[in-house]
């Protein structure tokens, strides 16, 4: 049915409108407005654009974590707990990285600066170090309140919220019990110094060298190393691996570079027990002195950028502590400490040669290690020999050593080992054994006396 126009036309009219249509197309379309705007708002993400994504240091329920916001991008590190983590986009997907296994979950923007990963129906919250906020929920927008998804926490744990808002709260099962989940996975021994987090389904055994890793042919030990210092380090890699006799052979591949804080981290090639195999070698250094050294080594069709990327994360998941001292290395150090090792010895022999002339031929060895309780050491050798064959003329030669270093005492595969680090790098070990004031450097017999260099 067709009604007719009984409106004059305005200016700015259209012909066929009416001015209350105008009127109500005006007023229905403000409300849609007020509806739609909000909804808009909420998927877009709106929320995480108050959050900012700052890089700095947050309190969580797993201690101090390091954030880390690079464009979209957001690493979290852990303080207390290395080698764990998250990463994911602002506002987004993320995966919490565990020594248990990997949990997919979602970061999002809170108020004051705090934002939340999400996952499995459980939240663990971020707060900036040094907030005051607690009853934390997302700000408000003039005219209307942003609801957040509700959170199941224990009461304990939930925080004060105003009236009307919903808590967002650190809960306890994605928290501490992660925290606590990672603890136990955790590998330590008093006398190593250190502890890591094996990896996520490799058998695992502790002895007397270290904690061996296995996943089929793909090995990691990691064994307590007693260098100090960066440039030691690199030397002792740049050597490589060398037991010939048991066929295991691995030689530098490529440079030696850094690893960590302190760290140096080099790639190998050669042999293992006679079977080509391809290597990673990572040493790190405590504060407390020494280290640990991890040797990764698989065969070259099972080593790749995965079995590198696992022997990096437990490396980056080393722990150091105070060493405990072995009660068979106290003793050992009580008996070296200001004491004097020495070989002495001579022989002469004389005769006649077949064509009438004297001849004959001796010796004299003179080597000395003084030890002092500093942990300093110094080796001389001031030994020679001669032979005189007649008209056939004489030969002879002495040396002149004269070396410096530290010395320190270790169990090694359950044998008491005598560790000497040269100040020039180079390093030699031996295994202790005594017999009254004969001390065994291996199988070679060295007389034991006060040191006049070391009182």
């Amino acid at each position: 049915m067709k009604i007719a126009n009984r409106h004059a036309v305005r200016p700015g009219q259209l012909p066929h409108e009416r001015p209350d249509q105008m009127t109500d197309q005006r007023t229905g379309v403000f409300p849609f407005l007020l509806t739609i705007l909000p909804l808009l708002f909420l998927l877009s993400g709106a929320p995480d654009a108050w959050a900012g994504w700052a890089s700095g240091d947050y309190a969580s329920p797993l201690g101090t974590a390091h954030v880390k916001v690079s464009g979209e991008n957001v690493a979290i590190t852990f303080e207390e707990i290395p080698g764990t983590g998250i990463t994911g986009k602002a506002g987004g997907a993320a995966v919490f990285e565990t020594g248990g296994g990997d949990v997919t979950g979602r970061l999002h923007a809170e108020s004051n600066g705090a934002f939340s990963f999400r996952a499995e129906g459980e939240t663990m919250l971020f707060e900036p170090t040094g907030a005051t906020g607690k009853g934390l929920s997302p700000p408000e927008s003039p005219g209307h309140s942003v609801p957040v998804p509700s959170a199941s926490a224990p009461s304990s744990s939930s925080t004060t919220s105003p009236p009307g808002r919903t808590p967002v709260s650190p809960l306890t099962p994605l928290g501490t019990g992660v925290a606590a989940a990672l603890a136990s996975k955790r590998q330590s021994d008093p006398y190593f110094g250190f502890s890591l987090l094996p990896p996520s389904g490799w058998s695992f055994e502790k002895n007397a060298n270290g904690f061996l890793m296995k996943s089929g042919t793909r090995t990691i030990l990691a064994s307590p190393h007693e260098m100090n210092d960066e440039e030691m380090l690199r030397s002792s890699l740049a050597e490589g691996v060398q037991f010939p006799q048991a066929g295991t052979v691995l030689n530098l591949e490529g440079d030696v570079a850094g690893f960590g804080a302190g760290g140096v981290t080099c790639r190998l090639a050669g042999t293992v027990e006679g079977a080509d195999a391809r290597a990673l070698n990572i040493a790190l250094v405590s504060p407390h002195g020494g280290g640990a050294s991890l040797v990764a080594w698989a065969g070259p069709d099972q080593y790749d950028a995965s079995f590198e990327a696992t022997a990096r994360k437990v490396a980056e998941s080393v722990k150091f502590e105070a060493r405990a001292e072995r009660p068979e290395v106290k003793e050992w150090r009580g008996v070296l400490a200001r004491s004097r090792l020495s070989i002495i010895d001579s022989d002469y022999t004389s005769g006649l040669s077949q064509d009438g002339y004297g001849s004959g031929s001796g010796y004299s060895i003179e080597k000395h290690f003084d030890f002092c309780a500093d942990g300093s050491f110094r080796f001389t050798d001031q030994s020679s020999y001669s032979v005189d064959a007649g008209s056939a003329g004489v030969a002879g030669g002495s040396n002149d050593a004269n070396r410096a270093g530290q010395w320190s005492i270790h169990v090694i595969d359950r044998f008491v080992v005598l560790l000497l680090q040269y100040q020039d790098g180079q390093s030699a070990q031996h295994v202790l054994t005594a017999q009254g004031q004969t001390v065994f450097l291996d199988t070679e017999e060295w007389q034991r006396s006060g040191s006049p260099l070391c009182p």
